[in-house]
């Protein structure tokens, strides 16, 4: 029996175990495919960051409007107050020079009552609108804000508002003092009936001239409180419609 070939047997062995091989990936195609990738991603982004503002910005057009419509409502506020107090100042002035003269004809009583129960029984304030300003402020509205100008404008007018509120407390303390010592001059029970100037029997609590001294000398304090915020109300009123007239103009706003 013959042997085959040793060499036979390998060469049959390493055709069994050859591999074939395929051509290498060259660089640029590795490089081709990380820059598509890299481009999809950064495409994704820009897009990601562009509705982010656009988001932003409509945002910031809405609270622009919104304060616009806060602002107009403060203008209609003040300008109530304001015809009111001007109004009652002129009758708190009245009723005042009338107690310095220590009225006692029936109808200076009468006056008395009817300038007291109209002018100094209660006050006006106004209450302005925040609605949009504590959006920004507690929010953090104010970022979107992209105007230093707009943003500066908006907090200039919070600032007045605060001064404005800050000078009808001192009023109120104002009118409190005042009223104790009115209690001591006028009988309410009269001023409940609506008095009727045409009745003769208006008297005074107590004809003690201190107590109608000191109640004028207050009277007079709170007038000159209500006369300084209706004027400070009025600057106010100023501010809010320039302030209206800004931000339509760097909006674009009707």
């Amino acid at each position: 029996m013959k042997r085959k070939p040793i060499l036979s047997d390998t060469a049959a062995a390493m055709e069994v175990h050859h591999h074939s091989h395929t051509p290498r990936k060259k660089f640029r195609h590795y490089f081709f495919e990380f820059f598509m990738l890299f481009l999809a991603v950064f495409c994704g982004f820009l897009a990601e960051y562009f509705l982010e503002h656009t988001i932003e910005h409509q945002r910031e057009e809405q609270f622009i409007e919104s304060m616009i419509s806060d602002l107009k409502d403060d203008t209609a506020k003040i300008n109530r107050v304001y015809e009111y107090n001007k109004l009652q100042v002129n009758r708190l002035d009245t009723l005042t020079r009338l107690l310095y003269s220590h009225p006692t004809h029936p109808d200076s009583l009468a006056k008395a009552y009817r300038l007291y129960t109209k002018a100094a029984l209660n006050y006006e304030m106004v209450v302005f609108t925040d609605r949009t300003m504590s959006q920004l402020k507690n929010s953090g509205g104010m970022r979107l804000i992209r105007k230093q100008s707009v943003s500066d404008s908006i907090m200039n007018y919070d600032a007045r508002v605060k001064s404005c509120d800050l000078q009808f407390s001192i009023v109120k303390e104002g009118w409190k003092e005042a009223s104790t010592f009115s209690y001591q001059l006028f009988d309410l029970s009269r001023v409940l009936r609506r008095p009727d100037t045409t009745q003769k029997a208006f008297t005074f609590i107590t004809d003690n001239p201190d107590v109608l001294t000191a109640y004028s000398n207050r009277l007079l304090m709170f007038t000159g409180l209500v006369r300084g915020y209706t004027l400070n109300i009025a600057e106010q009123r100023g501010t809010a419609e320039r302030l209206i007239a800004y931000l339509q103009k760097q909006y674009d706003l009707d």
